[in-house]
């Protein structure tokens, strides 16, 4: 059975022109980017501080939609286009989800928490799967717009619901509430994360609570409950908790620590038993005894719940991108087999794939609870939606969707991946974006180990969806008419431009800037068609720059006169951007070199000056802000003047990340952001989070006597024994030789282990005496989201830019999204 989206639990709605009062769909969408089943998608306009969804109606009506839910009827409406006319977008979205999830009567847990949430989610998902089909929030779908989102995935073929929900400040929860109506609920922890929204932490429980206000049971750590009872005391819920000390439904007797694993002895119902843990850290242990408590709270065999739970290592929860052979993207999704997932895997693959041709690699689907036929239709009309030019099948559903798909000539099918790493030859494979996606019961990670260029272990782990949620928080400080340009030289500090800027482009923002001509060629050669600023270009870039439709910078009155004179009449009008000197004392016009300016471009028709721009010298320190502000006062001399001559007024920019936070008040057209948007430096608190981690493995762990030394030039002594491990990174990759003796240590176990001795040209090695538990092939972190890079560029004595520029390219880049 179809699901079925009904227009009608929208009130107060008029359809214009005039429709049925209710009419029905199979999704619906807030996202032109990402449509899938277009004709019978319902589009909702939504507004924000920054965005408008009505701008985006165009993109969506070109892609299929005919039908839109918005709060302003277009000037010019669109032929054979229906509008259902509300007073709020959102508001009509969340009474659609409303209406629609009121029309299941199957059991609907409600997942909220400080931490966890997406975790205890994905993992109860697994344990819970077998025995019920479950419709779940995809990814972390748990804002008042992904709540609502999620609720209208539910369908007839569930028999149950995971439904997750995030708050950042008081009022949010109430509604969040009313929509998911959960009937059990789980709350993960508490702690500091959203803390600037709330007085205190109990303030933050207390909001969160809300969400059971009408449930009949909730799962809570006994820790919470111990230290907060008076915020527990007006639930009707139920209170199944968990505890490692004192009473609790789900006693935790003791954590015995294995090879990567733990061991938890547990006792429910007066019944004693084991589970292993596949992780050994204090999170994990944390979120799968929460698992295991609502699994057997939801009645599950407990032998059953425990053997799935060791099969946790395995589950990979993010999907992620990586650089293969012969110019080839890999894209590994084992996240999930359910429908929603492969579609969130196509648009992945849409975003990522540039100007390289799609190769679909799809096994069986496991978690759908639908039949085999439907569920083929169901894939084949995801696929119709997507553009591809090859198609691998395997398992038994690949035969029936093949003929679905009308046997096309590119489509092949396969029993098991063995047979297909056989039957294919990968060394004629180029320049494709290969997406490999299923489920985990088939192994496709060993088609991925195949085709991934890189074996080297040290990676540097780049968070798309971290830098999307970066991007917005910048745009939030903005005023809604100020553009934003993202810097992607040197590499995109280091994290790879062409991969950052086609995110960046999927993101809308409205420039690129490079520091080199051929960095935008780059990007030009990759698919790009974002504007990109070239900041240092030179009178033999000038060709590559025309070429390759690139923007110049102009920073002096040589080069002006250069680009002049190398233009010729058959150019079309071409913007610059002119660099005021305003006191970095580096590159840029003075107001000395204004009469002479005025008198180039006075009259000059080829010439466009799409923007003027300077930079401040030291936006991010307070000591220095008499100097921000007399810089700014000087670039408005400048532009004032020039733009009374020129009859026209270019953007002017002049923030960075630092003055972005800083100095609202000099917004004017555009900013620029740069390393801001990795979460690291400047390091603002609140919605901000670091989006690159560098980690790399343990090689070997070994004794050293006392006395004796470790590493060349002998510079490693003690006069104790120490435990030591090497690890796989050294100063040819990026870590050097400064961070050695002690002044750098990594972080394994969340424990620091400095270094010793010298830093090799592909290996170090760490002093682990004090960390227990340690293995070979163990993490080791060099930073990461909560071990943050300003350590690492202090042992350096270098800033957080140069660390990132200096990660070596044989250092594997690992894109994904949680």
């Amino acid at each position: 059975m179809e699901r079925v989206l009904d227009s009608g639990h929208i009130s107060n709605g008029q359809w214009l022109p005039a429709a049925p009062e209710r009419l029905v769909f199979s999704r619906v969408s807030t996202d032109s980017r990402t449509l899938f089943q277009p004709a019978t998608t319902l589009f909702f306009c939504l507004r924000g501080p920054r965005h408008d969804g009505h701008l985006y109606q165009q993109e969506a009506w070109e892609k299929g939609v005919r039908h839109f839910v918005v709060d302003t009827i277009p000037e010019n409406p669109q032929p054979d286009t229906a509008y259902l006319l509300v007073e709020d977008t959102l508001h009509a979205l969340q009474q659609m989800a409303k209406g629609h999830r009121e029309q299941f009567h199957y059991p609907v847990i409600g997942i909220t928490g400080s931490n966890g949430k997406t975790t205890v989610k994905e993992w109860l998902y697994h344990v819970l799967k077998e025995e019920e089909g479950i419709i779940r929030s995809p990814r972390s779908f748990n804002s008042q717009i992904g709540v609502p989102l999620s609720l209208t995935m539910m369908g007839p073929e569930h028999q149950r619901a995971l439904i997750e929900a995030g708050i950042s400040r008081p009022g949010e929860m109430i509604k969040l509430e009313a929509l998911i109506q959960p009937d059990m609920g789980i709350l993960t922890s508490l702690g500091s994360a959203h803390d600037e929204g709330f007085s205190d932490l109990e303030s933050k429980l207390q909001e969160k609570l809300i969400l059971f206000k009408n449930s009949t049971t909730l799962i809570v750590p006994a820790a919470i409950l111990k230290e907060y009872p008076a915020s527990f005391s007006t639930l009707s819920a139920r209170l199944v908790t968990w505890s490692t000390s004192g009473p609790a439904d789900l006693q935790i007797f003791s954590r015995r620590d294995l090879e990567h694993r733990q061991e938890v002895t547990f006792r429910y119902h007066e019944r004693d038993n084991k589970v292993i843990i596949p992780q050994s850290d204090d999170a994990s242990f944390a979120n799968a005894m929460t698992c295991l408590l609502t699994a057997l709270t939801c009645g599950r065999d407990m032998k059953q719940i425990c053997d799935r739970i060791q099969t946790l290592s395995g589950l990979s929860m993010r999907l992620e991108s990586r650089e293969g052979w012969n110019g080839n993207l890999i894209i590994n999704d084992y996240y999930n087999a359910d429908l929603e997932g492969v579609r969130i895997a196509l648009s992945f693959l849409h975003q990522r794939r540039g100007n390289r041709s799609a190769w679909i690699i799809l096994s069986d689907l496991d978690d759908t609870g639908l039949r085999t036929f439907e569920l083929v239709q169901r894939i084949a009309v995801l696929l119709q939606d997507t553009p591809f030019q090859r198609l691998s099948c395997i398992g038994s559903q690949g035969p029936e969707l093949i003929r679905e798909l009308g046997n096309p000539l590119e489509a092949t099918w396969y029993p098991d991946v063995r047979t297909f790493l056989e039957n294919n030859d990968f060394q004629s494979v180029r320049d494709t974006a290969i997406l490999i996606k299923g489920a985990r019961r088939f192994a496709l990670e060993e088609i991925s180990r195949t085709l991934t260029r890189f074996v080297h272990r040290t990676r540097l782990e780049v968070n798309l969806t971290a830098l999307s949620n970066n991007l917005k928080a910048y745009a939030e400080q903005l005023r809604p008419t100020t553009k934003i340009m993202v810097m992607v030289k040197a590499s995109a500090y280091g994290s790879g431009s062409a991969d950052i800027a086609r995110l960046l482009d999927f993101q809308k923002v409205h420039y690129l800037g490079v520091a080199y001509a051929d960095e935008g060629v780059e990007l030009r050669q990759a698919g790009l068609q974002l504007p990109i600023i070239v900041m240092n270009p030179d009178e033999s870039s000038f060709a590559s720059i025309m070429q390759h439709r690139l923007e110049p910078e102009i920073h002096s009155i040589d080069q002006l006169r250069q680009f002049i004179n190398f233009l010729s009449p058959a150019d079309p009008v071409t913007p610059i951007h002119l660099k005021i000197e305003t006191g970095m004392h580096r590159l840029g016009l003075t107001e000395y070199d204004l009469p002479v300016l005025i008198d180039l471009l006075s009259g000059l028709d080829q010439i466009y000056v799409s923007s003027c721009f300077s930079h401040l010298s030291a936006s991010e320190n307070k000591e220095h802000d008499a100097f921000t502000h007399q810089q700014t006062a000087h670039f408005l001399r400048f532009t004032d003047q020039l733009f009374k001559v020129l009859g026209y007024s270019p953007m002017r920019h002049i923030l960075n990340s630092a003055g972005i936070l800083r100095f609202p008040e000099y917004q004017f057209e555009m900013v620029r952001l740069g390393i801001g948007l990795y979460g690291l430096e400047p390091s603002p608190t609140g919605s901000y989070q670091s989006a690159l981690t560098l980690k790399t493995h343990i090689a070997r762990i070994h004794q050293v006597p006392a006395g004796d030394s470790v590493g060349y030039g002998r510079k490693g002594s003690s006069s104790t024994e120490r435990t030591i491990a090497t690890l796989g990174i050294g100063y040819a990759d990026g870590l050097l030789r400064l961070a050695g003796e002690g002044r750098f240590s990594v972080q394994i176990h969340g424990q620091l282990a400095p270094t010793v001795g010298a830093i090799c040209m592909d290996m170090c090695m760490v002093d682990i005496s004090h960390i227990p538990h340690v293995y070979a092939g163990d993490e080791a972190i060099l930073f990461d989201e909560h071990y943050p890079i300003s350590h690492l560029a202090k042992s350096l004595q270098t800033i957080p830019y140069e660390v990132l520029t200096n990660i070596s390219s044989r250092v594997n880049r690992i894109y994904y999204h949680e």
